[in-house]
């Protein structure tokens, strides 16, 4: 949305194919009304949806009514080959896709391909793009089932549909984290001498000069580098200044991410991606994995306070209570663990009971961190 809305963007070319048609081009020139009643297929679907609703917005071209629109990169996620055009194609068909138009024209609009020659090669390049989606769906459409196809086109909705933001409540919370995380890059001795600031190399030079060890990752979720901070922080405050500023600035980045994509109406996208893992779970898109969002409050900015329901709505947690592993657990013929289950005992607790010597009371309210420990285990080491 935010790209097809910037005041850069040019909306210069469609390319169409399929049924008699054989356009690319201006889509000022083109005759839109040829499209209505019509099937869609495109590579990216929720892409090419919101380009051309903003082409309508901004009088590029006419509104247009097809019958439907599917996505022929969901298609190609789901019969396991690669979700890329390119990468599809060479799999599907063995055929290889140059995709040097496409990286020059990055940056560049219609008329420098114009004024460097390259626009025939631009319009055989998207008219190849267009040919080679319409190839996939006439050979793999078919393996693909009408509920499948459903929930890709629900998926597309919820995207666009999006979620209410607290607009204000952002733009503090990125205040705020700009200045913890200024504040921490300041108690890091290295942050001002040209070196990357969380370089691993440069880090183990510091420590062998102040003769402290070093993990051998940072990475976020490394044991060993938190134990290593839990170890060495109260005595090296640079070493807790390095684990603030990563806290700090990942959780900016998410923070940012939403700010570039709010839109005049105080949404966000929620962006999914239909068959986004090869188990055919959906994964999460666009630089904020609306699945996955940061638990609790860091440094004052709590992220899933700042999501709203719409005026007149409220949120409600809806869940499947835990349907995967009880379905493993099914399948697998664990009785043990379905008759804890059946008496009311909750799953991770009759887990932790079960392998890892919890004699407790409520699992989750107790001992919130072996709750956790255990949930992962199920969850990790069910498959």
């Amino acid at each position: 949305w935010g790209y097809a809305h910037h005041g850069d963007t040019d909306i210069y070319l469609v390319s169409v194919s399929g049924e008699g048609e054989d356009y690319c081009g201006d889509p000022a020139k083109y005759d839109w009304t040829r499209l209505n009643g019509k099937h869609l297929v495109s590579h990216n679907a929720g892409f090419d949806l919101i380009v051309a609703l903003a082409g309508v917005e901004r009088n590029v071209f006419t509104s247009f009514t097809p019958a439907s629109w599917s996505c022929s990169a969901d298609l190609a996620a789901y019969v396991g080959l690669p979700r890329a055009l390119a990468d599809a194609t060479e799999a599907a068909f063995d055929t290889k896709v140059s995709k040097l138009m496409r990286n020059w024209m990055s940056g560049k609009h219609w008329s420098d391909a114009v004024a460097k020659k390259k626009d025939a090669e631009l319009i055989a390049y998207a008219l190849r793009d267009a040919e080679l989606c319409l190839d996939l769906w006439r050979t793999f459409s078919g393996r693909w089932p009408a509920n499948e196809r459903r929930l890709s086109a629900l998926t597309r909705g919820l995207a666009f549909g999006g979620v209410h933001v607290d607009a204000v409540g952002l733009a503090t919370g990125i205040t705020a984290l700009q200045t913890a995380r200024d504040k921490a890059e300041a108690d890091i001795p290295w942050a001002g001498g040209g070196s990357a600031l969380l370089s691993l190399a440069v880090l183990r030079d510091y420590c062998r000069s102040v003769g402290v060890e070093a993990p051998d990752s940072l990475a976020q979720d490394s044991d060993e580098c938190a134990a290593w901070e839990a170890k060495f922080a109260d005595k090296y405050p640079f070493i807790r200044a390095i684990r603030d500023y990563r806290r700090t600035n990942m959780l900016l980045r998410k923070l940012e991410a939403l700010q570039r994509r709010l839109r005049p109406d105080g949404t966000v996208p929620v962006n999914l991606k239909y068959w986004g893992a090869h188990t055919g779970r959906w994964s999460g898109d666009a630089g904020v994995n609306f699945q996955n969002l940061p638990r609790g409050e860091m440094f004052g900015v709590n992220f899933r306070y700042l999501l709203r329901p719409a005026p007149g709505c409220k949120f409600v947690i809806a869940d499947l209570s835990q349907i995967e592993p009880r379905v493993l657990a099914w399948l697998s013929r664990d009785t043990g663990l379905l008759a804890q289950l059946a008496a009311g005992v909750p799953l991770y607790e009759a887990h932790a009971i079960a392998t890892m010597g919890w004699t407790g009371g409520r699992l989750k309210d107790e001992d919130p961190d072996t709750y956790r420990l255990a949930k992962a285990r199920v969850l990790g080491l069910g498959y």
